[in-house]
C-alpha cells in the first residue's frame, strides 16, 4: 500500500510537466482506485470524516464523467494529493507496527510425537485400579491415606491425612470424591456442617415441627468448615516417570471412586492395555449390551503400544498421556502437563485435556 501511495505521488507531481493526454487518463485511474481503497480503509476503522473525503477525491479523479476544474487548478489539486500521500508515507514510518497476535500455542502439541517406552506405567496403572475396586465405601474410612500405600513414592506430611472433603448427598446427582489434605489436629467435617446438607434438614425440621425455633434447637450451629487444602501441596515425590503418573493417578482418583449415584457419570474405565477393553461393562440398559460389544470390538482393533501410558519428563515439566473409556463419550485420549518445582519436590499444578472421543459411543441413559 505504501508503495502505490508513493507511485500515485510521483504521478501527481509529473502531472505539471506536458505530458501526453493518456498519461493524465492514467493518472486519473490511479488516484480512483487508490482514494477508493482508503475511503474503504477508514469506514472500517469508523473514521467517517475521512471516508468521505477521499470517497469525494475518488468521485473527482475517476476518469468516467470527467469534472473540469481548468489546468490551473488540476495543478493545484495535484499538488496538494501528491503532498498529502507523501506525510501519510511519512507518519506511517514514525508509527511502529503492531505486533502480530500470535495464535496460542497448544502446549500438548510437542509432544504429539512421543511414544510409549515404559511397560511398568501400565502395570502400576492396573494395579491401582484394582487395589481401589476392593475398598469399602468412603464412609467407612476414618481417612483415605489408605491411596498412598498403593501409590509408593508419594510422600505425605506427616501433620495431614488424605480425605474426602464432599458431604455424603443421597439427593444430590452426581457425587463424587473431592481429595484434599486435612491437618489431624482439625477434626473431620460432618454432612451437617456443609451449608447445603445443614440447609435442606433445617427445613424439613422446620416445615414439619412449624417452627423455626424447633428446627434451630435440633440442629444447634453449624460447625465452621476446614479450608480444601490442595493434597499435593503436601505430597513429595521424585521427578521420575513412575512417580509422576502415580501423582496422576491419585489426581484422577475421583473418577474412580466415590461414586454415590447410580449414574456414574463422572466413572470412567482406565484402558491401560489392550486386556482393560474388556472390564468395560454396560451400566443397566439391557440394548447397551449389543452396541457395547461393537465398541469393544473397534476399541481393540484400533488399539497399539503407543496407546499405553506415557510420561515425558521435561525441564520442570512432565507430559502424561493415557487413554480412558467413559459410556457417555467413549474411547478418548487424556493429556496432562505436570508442572513440577524441583526445590520443594512438590506438584504445583496439573494441566488436564481430555481430546475428542476416537470411538464415540452413548450408554443411552438420560437422568
Amino acid at each position: 500500500m505504501n508503495t502505490f501511495k508513493l507511485i500515485t505521488a510521483i504521478a501527481l507531481l509529473l502531472c505539471l510537466a506536458p505530458m501526453p493526454y493518456g498519461y493524465y487518463i492514467l493518472v486519473r485511474y490511479i488516484a480512483t482506485i487508490l482514494f477508493g481503497i482508503m475511503a474503504y480503509q477508514y469506514y472500517r476503522e469508523k473514521k467517517e470524516a475521512l471516508m468521505i473525503v477521499f470517497g469525494a477525491l475518488a468521485i473527482l479523479f475517476q476518469p468516467i464523467v470527467k469534472i473540469p476544474l481548468g489546468r490551473g487548478m488540476w495543478n493545484v489539486v495535484d499538488v496538494a494529493m501528491a503532498v498529502i500521500l507523501i506525510i501519510s508515507l511519512l507518519k506511517n514510518k514514525k508509527t511502529p507496527e503492531e505486533p502480530k497476535i500470535q495464535e496460542p500455542e497448544n502446549k500438548f502439541d510437542k509432544y504429539s510425537d512421543a511414544k510409549a517406552n515404559n511397560p511398568r506405567l501400565a502395570d502400576i496403572g492396573s494395579n491401582f485400579i484394582t487395589s481401589i475396586s476392593r475398598l469399602p465405601s468412603i464412609k467407612e474410612l476414618a481417612n483415605l491415606n489408605i491411596l498412598l500405600e498403593y501409590l509408593p513414592g508419594l510422600s505425605l506430611d506427616e501433620q495431614y491425612v488424605l480425605d474426602d472433603y464432599n458431604p455424603s448427598r443421597p439427593r444430590s446427582i452426581g457425587k463424587n470424591l473431592s481429595l484434599y489434605a486435612r491437618l489431624k489436629t482439625v477434626e473431620k467435617p460432618r454432612d451437617i456442617d456443609f451449608p447445603e446438607i445443614y440447609d435442606r434438614i433445617h427445613r424439613e425440621i422446620e416445615i414439619r415441627s412449624n417452627s423455626k425455633a424447633k428446627a434451630d434447637e435440633m440442629l444447634g450451629e453449624r460447625k465452621p468448615l476446614p479450608e480444601r487444602e490442595d493434597p499435593f501441596k503436601h505430597i513429595t515425590l521424585p521427578f521420575t516417570e513412575e512417580a509422576i503418573w502415580r501423582a496422576y493417578l491419585l489426581k484422577q482418583t475421583d473418577h474412580l471412586i466415590g461414586m454415590y449415584w447410580h449414574g456414574l457419570y463422572n466413572k470412567r474405565i482406565f484402558i491401560n492395555k489392550a486386556e482393560d477393553i474388556d472390564s468395560i461393562s454396560p451400566i443397566h440398559c439391557d440394548y447397551e449390551l449389543k452396541n457395547l460389544d461393537i465398541i469393544k470390538a473397534e476399541a481393540k482393533k484400533c488399539w497399539s503400544d503407543n496407546m499405553c501410558p506415557l510420561v515425558v519428563l521435561d525441564g520442570d515439566k512432565a507430559y502424561v498421556s493415557h487413554y480412558w473409556f467413559d459410556h457417555w463419550h467413549g474411547l478418548k485420549q487424556v493429556q496432562c502437563l505436570v508442572s513440577y518445582d524441583h526445590t520443594s519436590h512438590t506438584i504445583t499444578d496439573f494441566q488436564i485435556k481430555e481430546c475428542e472421543p476416537i470411538i464415540r459411543y452413548h450408554g443411552g441413559v438420560y437422568y
